[in-house]
């Protein structure tokens, strides 16, 4: 297991009022049973919080420490493996990094 349960297991996770790239990540974390909050970001309020954004994009995922998360695949790595869900075999790894950004 690459990370286990880090101290704080309290997010925030930042999108559009979309699925797209941020719904694999909120069935993760209700899955998992974890304390987060959902921020639905509207278009127009996108501009004022775009700086503040890993990479300046969304989705978002803030841990309790302020630290922010960029990448939805990058994220769904971290929270699996956080939360049990990614394995530790580097070939099982690979094979599931391969079927989901295939």
């Amino acid at each position: 297991v690459l990370f286990r349960s880090p101290p704080d297991k309290s997010y925030k996770f930042y999108y559009f009022p979309l699925t797209v790239r941020a719904e694999p990540i909120r069935m993760m974390l209700c899955h998992a049973g974890a304390e987060w909050r959902n921020y639905v970001v509207s278009f127009d309020q996108w501009p004022a919080l775009k700086p503040g954004m890993p990479n300046k994009q969304m989705p978002c995922l803030e841990l309790k420490n302020g630290h922010r998360m960029g990448e939805s695949y990058a994220i769904g790595r971290y929270l699996g493996a956080v939360h049990g869900y990614y394995p530790e075999d580097p070939r099982t790894a690979y094979e599931i990094d391969y079927l989901l950004e295939g």
